[in-house]
């Protein structure tokens, strides 16, 4: 097995931390219940500030519409009308532009909250992503041109984010994402790991709560465009760099923290000695990726 590499040569790496078992807390548990400190309104109030950025900026009514129908769902006519309202190109964003300092706030206490308590941090990774990759995708021209009032807010919900991106979560460990990939080789066709005749490779990356799922180059079907910087010729087509592109192009890169991989082989010299494992570290932008394979788990920090 290829010894883990962390910054600085090849020092080996600290095990990974122990994976608690799967809580009702937990995502994937087949019973989940609410962790301690959040109210059965947050993932709402979530769901609608990422519909309110994405609107800013949308030149559709959807967004704003979809906001609504959330609003007049939990009762609030004033969001309602407010969402409604924000419809009206020019007179909306001006509507929605007032709501951000409420936002910076409450996403500040939502990072508090997951500071203190990794099932927090699980339970809200989805919401808050959706949220990252609305800010993300915000035009810097348009940006710009904001009033400074604005752009403070942006930048304080920016800062929100990465400030829960480095909170503590849950590790679901090792067992949970072979499953996972077992399924998704059935799902393509693929034999199954390990049998006669098996020539490829299946990864499974966790990030901001959502799975995807990469193959090496060779099954690929259509060909995944990688635009990675910095990860070796090598490391380039095989499954582990798919599955970090997979996951940049569904959301936003990370603000430090923790990301966790499954892959169904042992990681090859070229990912692993030579550094590939954390390239892919840094693209993704973790303080530490935890990958899982057959015969372990190993942690990786970015390379420079």
């Amino acid at each position: 097995m290829v010894n883990p590499i962390r910054q600085g040569g090849n020092v080996p790496a600290r095990p990974a931390p122990e994976p608690h078992a799967p809580t009702a807390n937990q995502p994937g548990s087949p019973q989940r219940s609410t962790p301690q400190g959040i109210d059965s309104d947050l993932a709402l109030d979530l769901t609608q500030i990422g519909l309110d950025i994405v609107g800013i900026f949308d030149p559709t009514p959807v967004s704003d519409g979809a906001n609504a129908l959330i609003s007049l769902g939990r009762g609030d006519f004033l969001g309602a009308a407010l969402s409604g309202v924000a419809i009206i190109p020019g007179v909306g964003d001006l509507a929605k532009f007032g709501k951000l300092g409420r936002y910076v706030e409450t996403l500040g206490k939502i990072a508090d909250k997951a500071a203190g308590n990794p099932a927090v941090k699980n339970a809200l990774e989805g919401a808050m992503g959706k949220i990252a990759k609305a800010l993300q995708d915000i035009p810097q021209g348009l940006l710009d041109k904001l009033p400074q009032g604005v752009k403070d807010s942006v930048q304080g919900l920016k800062d929100a984010v990465a400030r829960f991106d480095k909170a503590p979560g849950q590790l679901l460990g090792r067992a949970h994402g072979m499953t996972e990939l077992a399924a998704e080789r059935a799902r393509r066709g693929l034999p199954a790991a390990g049998s006669a005749g098996d020539t490829s490779t299946t990864a499974m990356l966790r990030l901001r709560g959502e799975n995807y799922f990469g193959v090496n180059s060779s099954v690929q079907n259509p060909r995944t465009n990688v635009t990675l910087d910095r990860v070796n010729a090598q490391t380039r087509t095989h499954a582990e760099a798919d599955v970090i592109q997979q996951g940049l192009n569904g959301t936003a890169r990370m603000n430090g923290g923790r990301a966790e991989m499954w892959v169904d082989r042992d990681l090859c010299r070229s990912c692993g000695q030579n550094g590939g494992m954390r390239s892919l570290a840094r693209n993704l932008g973790v303080d530490e990726l935890v990958v899982h394979s057959p015969s372990g788990t190993q942690t990786f920090t970015p390379t420079r």
